[in-house]
């Protein structure tokens, strides 16, 4: 059974990569860095592609889709005041 110390070591080696900087590249396309010197592409047309709901409906307007915004190392889309989603990015 492993210590509690090691359990905390392996933990602590863990390293959180944070969204640092997006840009809007085309009407649907952010490109991101990352805190880990890589960037990436988020294609939002191949994921709305792939999905469908109420909640992505808004998001399909290039309009509101432009007001994305970094928000706690994630793409945020700011949907009312007091309701905020945040999308995860992969690279």
């Amino acid at each position: 059974m492993p210590s509690v110390l090691n359990r905390w070591i392996a933990f602590k080696e863990l390293t959180v990569i944070k969204v640092l900087n997006a840009r809007l590249t085309s009407p649907f396309t952010l490109e991101i860095d990352f805190s880990d010197h890589t960037h990436g592409v988020f294609d939002a047309n191949a994921y709305l592609a792939s999905r469908s709901g109420p909640l992505l409906d808004k998001l399909r307007e290039p309009a509101y889709f432009r007001r994305f915004f970094i928000l706690f190392s994630s793409v945020g889309l700011n949907q009312t005041a007091k309701n905020v989603d945040c999308m995860r990015v992969a690279t």
